[in-house]
């Protein structure tokens, strides 16, 4: 039976020369919030953020949120939204997944953001991710590069989106968490077996879609995960076996939203 979900949509939409706006929709079994921010166009700098609660407890009151004006959506900004959420982790974690959504959208308007080229931006990219993921480590090994990827993508104003769900089901002494991620670019499930003591049993992950062949060789690495405890106090050790220069990014993403999402399960049934 299933007994939590959580879901979360993103997207970027283009409001002409001036900016655009970034906006991180999230929905569980207990809360519904939305997190708007305005972002100016050519410096990626927060001009607005609103907080928009439909259903459950806000963690921290509306006003709050405008304490992200003035931030640059962009790498190196993370100890910034930290300061400024730092007590509101759902409301953290949206404004990070909004950040990240803008830097993704960022391809689609790279010469306005300075960029000469589009080699020259997919340079910036390659020395930015050297070595954060399985891709970026094995250019030399990769067919196809991610600007020859995204040519025929025709984005109109919704530059990019990305759905992300996780689905916890208990049986009995057993349970499962499920993971998908799908957005312009990706798309990839991820499965979790938990025995009564929530120890994972079996994990799997698939990738329906990635930029390049080589992505898939990080899927190896999934089954690394069994025999860990799935908690929160583990996610460091989640993202050695699922990340680094042998893993991705987003499966580890996947690991540690599903652990989030049996703590918020833990928490709200007490």
């Amino acid at each position: 039976m299933v007994v939590m979900q959580r879901c979360w949509y993103l997207h970027v939409r283009d409001c002409g020369p001036e900016g655009f706006l970034a906006e991180a929709n999230y929905t569980d079994t207990f809360i519904d919030q939305s997190l708007i921010l305005e972002v100016e166009r050519k410096t990626l700098v927060i001009k607005s953020a609103q907080l928009e609660v439909r259903r459950g407890k806000p963690e921290v009151a509306s006003a709050s949120v405008g304490n992200l004006v003035g931030i640059t959506a962009y790498f190196g900004s993370g100890r910034k939204l930290r300061e400024a959420l730092g007590a509101a982790p759902a409301l953290l974690d949206m404004a990070s997944q909004a950040l990240t959504a803008v830097i993704q959208a960022e391809i689609f308007f790279y010469q306005e953001r300075g960029f000469a080229t589009a080699a020259e931006y997919e340079d910036f990219w390659d020395k930015t991710y050297q070595n954060a993921c399985v891709l970026y480590s094995n250019l030399d090994r990769v067919e196809q590069r991610f600007m020859d990827y995204v040519k025929d993508h025709q984005p109109g104003r919704n530059l990019f989106h990305r759905y992300l769900t996780t689905s916890l089901d208990i049986s009995g002494e057993k349970s499962q968490i499920c993971g998908h991620l799908m957005d312009s670019f990706h798309e990839m499930t991820l499965s979790l077996n938990l025995d009564q003591d929530y120890q994972i049993q079996k994990a799997s992950a698939s990738m329906l879609r990635c930029p390049d062949a080589v992505c898939r060789e990080a899927l190896a690495r999934v089954p690394g995960l069994e025999g860990m405890d799935l908690t929160t106090g583990e996610l460091k050790r989640y993202h050695e076996k699922c990340g680094g220069s042998t893993g991705c990014t987003h499966i580890g993403q996947l690991v540690q939203e599903a652990a989030y999402t049996l703590d918020i399960y833990q928490k709200n049934k007490q």
